[in-house]
């Protein structure tokens, strides 16, 4: 559900003129080799984990305001060492939170899986993604030509 959430929020890299070389290497830190969708949702899961607490508060608690801001200043604290935009990455935490509130309403089940190898968790996103992308995908004719996508044979123009 995460793959949802991550190609619906704006850049989320942040790169000063005067810190260029310090936002690269954060980034480079970041990022997943096997491709944009990997490293978002690994940056996604990073802002997320930067606020983890093993307490459990009860909603009626008083000091619940002041907890959610503690946790709020800490994602974007973090954000801001890593040259992240925190508004961006809070965004993708927005849409996550009504995909899940939907998929309730809709009593679908989330069903989470964890990995030891991070290989195998890799190749069965890409494979999530390649299921989701399906409709989309198009072929080349020849050259000169137009892409047909596989689906139904719709031309789509080339650039």
């Amino acid at each position: 559900m995460r793959l949802i959430v991550s190609p619906v929020v704006p850049n989320i890299w942040i790169r000063p003129s005067d810190k260029r070389k310090e936002a690269d290497i954060a980034k480079r830190l970041l990022s997943i080799p096997d491709g944009d969708h990997l490293t978002l949702l690994n940056v996604f899961d990073e802002y997320q984990n930067s606020t983890y607490r093993s307490n459990v508060f009860s909603p009626l608690s008083p000091l619940l305001t002041e907890i959610l801001s503690d946790l709020r200043d800490r994602k974007w604290t973090w954000a801001w060492k890593n040259y992240l935009s925190a508004r961006s990455l809070a965004e993708a935490a927005n849409v996550r939170a009504q995909i899940l509130r939907i998929m309730e309403r809709l009593e679908i089940n989330l069903v989470t899986k964890s990995y030891k190898d991070q290989t195998k968790h890799h190749m069965n996103i890409r494979r999530a993604l390649v299921c989701g992308y399906f409709m989309q995908v198009a072929h080349k004719n020849g050259p000169g030509s137009s892409y047909l996508t596989v689906k139904d044979n719709q031309v789509r123009p080339h650039s």
